[in-house]
Parts: structure tokens; C-alpha cells; sequence
């Protein structure tokens, strides 16, 4: 009996021990050595749980339930403070804690906010005028110099920039970002909002990535996110229209080749000579046009058949008309443009 009281209070206190030491690996131990700065972003409101799954879903820390258990035990629920913080993976989840408590944010965070159908070289006129120390030059960065770390991008011909993929976003940099890091958080915001399930979608239809973004980059300019229904349509004519080969005859190509916009083009402009001239080449344009958000996305993927062979863009109202014969189409033209 004796022997057996002695053997459950030696095994109590290794439980005690072991777990002591796992609390102090989980809370001392950085998840990696060589980790980058990254900028987290803690939103006003924010309590420990939020904090915790952001910083591990950022891969800051390796787990959310020691953080908030480290947080519970230095009694420092209340003290987390909202702010852009840099942070990194070689950080002791320890120090990541004592910085959010202490309120040790950076003051040198810079906002951008890429819109939605700006193409690249939009974006890097955005990034310059931001005020950042060195010029990201996101144009003259490389696919191919991100697929190890991004898979999706093996679709991008060779040599090709990451022209379709800086998802239209606002977000935090700090203002020694490189063009790099900046690329990289647009990338892991595409891959969030491009998600797997929507790629997997895309490969059991037959599709591939690259020429979905390009036509959905048509899509997003062609017609207004607030007309989902009207987009898949308008997709099902695109796809019908590749499929017996006639050319796409898209105006926002032609708005891409000109630098204008025109409600109406001429004919003159629609002979414009330029590989991203769908009046006058057949297929898809080499690239995306620009980055499309999710839903164009799913409009390309998911698009509707109709009868309809033709539509337009009402400029007064946004409205879609849609003509099933060229005839009809023409007198649309004459009627709203």
C-alpha cells in the first residue's frame, strides 16, 4: 500500500514536471530560428483569443492555446493593446506577448489600398507615391520567383510578372518594406481569398488558373459586382465565344491597349495593334488585364449558358442589356451608347 502511494505521488509529480517543461518549450522555444518580419495587425477589440488565432494563423507562434495561457498566467488579459506590430517566427512566444502588452507598435506603418482592376504598373504608381523607402517595383517582379512558396503560380508562363494576382486589398506595411514583402502579402491574401476548394473547382472543370484570372479580369471590368447573375452571363458568352473561336471583342481590352476610356469606341480604335486586342486576335489576352476580386472569379468558373450572344454596358445606369442576334445588338448601341 505504502509502495503504491509512493509510486502515484512520483507519477503526479512527472506529469507536473513534464508538462512544466512543455508550457516552457511552448512559451520560450521561437517556431523558427530564421523567421522573417512580418506586420501583424491588432484591431481595436481585439482580446486574447483573436490576438492568439491571428498571430498563429500569421505563423508567428505555433500554438493559440499557450498564448492565451501565457497571457492568463502574467495576468495581462487587459493590457493587450490594438497597433501594427513586427513580428517574427523567431520571436519567442514570450517576447511576441510582452511587445502586445507593451504596446509596442510601429509608428511608421503605411496604409495602401490596391482597388479592385488596377493592372501592375497602377499598383506600383501607388506603392511610389506611398512613401516608402525603397521603391517596391512590383511590375518587374517575376512569377516564377514565388512558386516555391506559392504552387499556384506554376500556371504563369514563363517570364510573365504577377500581373492578376495583387488582390485588390488595403493593407499595413512598414515603410523599410521591399517589393518582395509586399508581393508576398498580396500573394497570401490571394491564396486566402483564391482559396483551394475555389482551385480545386478549377482543375475538376478542366480549367487552368492563369487563363480563369485573365478572363476574369475581363469580367470585372465588364460588369459591375453588384450584377453577380449578369456576370456568370456574361462569362457564358465569353466562354461560348472562345469555344467556336471568335474573337472576345471586349471593350475594356481596348481600354487597356489606349490608356482611355470610352463609352463608346470607334472602329479606328478597335484595330488598335496589340496582342491585347481582343477585336482583332483570337483567344485570350497573353495576361490578366489586372488583379479580379473572388466573385469574378466564380463567375468565370461557375458562368451561366443563355441564348444571349451579346450584351453592353448602360453608362447612365450600369445596367446590362443583353441581345441574342447582332441586330439586336446594334440597336442597343444606337439606344444607350
Amino acid at each position: 500500500m505504502k509502495s503504491k502511494i509512493i509510486i502515484s505521488i512520483f507519477s503526479v509529480l512527472a506529469i507536473l514536471l513534464l508538462g512544466g517543461g512543455y508550457f516552457y518549450y511552448q512559451v520560450k522555444a521561437p517556431l523558427n530560428s530564421d523567421g522573417q518580419p512580418k506586420l501583424i495587425i491588432v484591431e481595436k477589440g481585439w482580446g486574447a483569443s483573436k490576438i492568439a488565432q491571428e498571430l498563429q494563423g500569421q505563423g508567428i507562434i505555433r500554438s493559440s492555446f499557450y498564448f492565451q495561457l501565457y497571457i492568463w498566467e502574467k495576468d495581462w488579459r487587459d493590457k493587450l493593446q490594438a497597433g501594427t506590430y513586427e513580428l517574427s517566427s523567431s520571436l519567442s512566444l514570450a517576447d511576441v506577448a510582452q511587445k502586445i502588452a507593451a504596446g509596442a507598435a510601429k509608428d511608421d506603418a503605411i496604409l495602401v489600398t490596391v482597388p479592385p482592376a488596377q493592372r501592375i504598373e497602377k499598383v506600383d504608381e501607388i506603392f511610389a507615391k506611398a512613401g516608402f523607402k525603397i521603391k517596391p517595383d512590383l511590375e518587374n517582379l517575376k512569377a516564377a520567383d514565388f512558386v516555391s512558396e506559392f504552387p499556384f503560380l506554376k500556371t504563369v508562363p514563363a517570364g510573365n510578372n504577377l500581373e492578376g494576382f495583387l488582390y485588390p486589398e488595403t493593407v499595413k506595411f512598414s515603410k523599410e518594406a521591399t517589393g518582395r514583402e509586399i508581393a508576398t502579402k498580396f500573394l497570401e491574401i490571394f491564396n486566402s481569398n483564391i482559396d483551394s476548394a475555389l482551385r480545386e473547382a478549377i482543375a475538376q472543370k478542366g480549367m487552368n488558373l492563369y487563363q480563369v484570372l485573365t478572363l476574369a479580369s475581363i469580367v470585372e471590368q465588364e460588369v459591375p459586382a453588384s450584377k453577380p447573375e449578369d456576370r456568370k452571363t456574361v462569362a457564358g458568352i465569353f466562354w461560348n465565344r472562345l469555344k467556336i473561336g471568335q474573337p472576345l471583342e471586349s471593350c475594356v481590352t481596348i481600354e487597356y491597349v489606349l490608356g482611355l476610356h470610352k463609352n463608346r469606341y470607334s472602329y479606328e480604335d478597335t484595330r488598335a495593334l496589340s496582342p491585347y486586342n481582343t477585336y482583332i486576335n483570337g483567344g485570350l489576352p497573353p495576361t490578366p488585364l489586372a488583379s479580379p476580386r473572388r466573385d469574378a472569379v466564380e463567375a468565370v468558373v461557375f458562368s451561366k449558358d443563355s441564348d444571349y450572344n451579346y450584351f453592353l454596358s448602360n453608362p447612365a445606369t450600369g445596367q446590362i442589356i443583353f441581345a441574342k442576334t447582332f441586330a439586336e445588338h446594334q440597336k442597343n448601341i444606337e439606344k444607350y451608347l
